[in-house]
């Protein structure tokens, strides 16, 4: 069936999504296609808001009940896998994968060269801290232990070299 939700259907799901299970679940006792339950929540704000609760329902009810339990000192193993979990989850929630630490690491380069080539007047000592710069960019950046900035980290990049008597002109 198409078009909207009806209220036992949505009865079904938030009853089903309380009791802990998921979303695929819940479709499928109720009779609802996936795409159908994301368009109305989509739809209907209010409703979407009653999916979100009624699937945070069972882990607020179970953390209460690990909660409750750890009140108890001989229950302390309880309150170990509550903070146990808690860690994994914080762990989790930063996803250190999506950075790509070489780019991310030439481009801050970029700019602080940029700044280097702006503000620092002698020639000579500009070119001595750009040479620094990159590299310090390039150790420990490479895979294969080698400090090569030039195949890592920075291989967009050109040092500019100045000759002290055109930087006076």
């Amino acid at each position: 069936m198409d078009g909207p939700i009806t209220d036992f259907e949505k009865g079904q799901l938030d009853s089903v999504l309380k009791m802990g299970c998921s979303r695929d679940t819940a479709c499928k006792y109720a009779g609802v296609s996936a795409d159908r339950l994301l368009a109305e929540m989509q739809r209907d704000p209010t409703f979407e808001r009653s999916i979100l609760h009624a699937e945070s329902h069972p882990e607020v009810r179970h953390i209460g009940n690990v909660n409750k339990a750890s009140q108890d000192e001989r229950n302390w193993r309880s309150s170990v896998w509550w903070l146990e979990r808690r860690e994994r989850e914080q762990e989790s929630a930063h996803d250190w994968s999506q950075w790509n630490y070489p780019a991310a690491v030439r481009d801050a380069l970029d700019k602080l060269i940029d700044v280097v080539m702006t503000e620092i007047v002698d020639p000579v000592r500009r070119q001595a801290i750009v040479a620094e710069l990159l590299k310090i960019a390039g150790e420990g950046v490479s895979e294969s232990g080698d400090s090569a900035h030039t195949e890592t980290v920075a291989p967009s990049l050109t040092l500019p070299v100045v000759d002290a008597e055109e930087e006076d002109q």
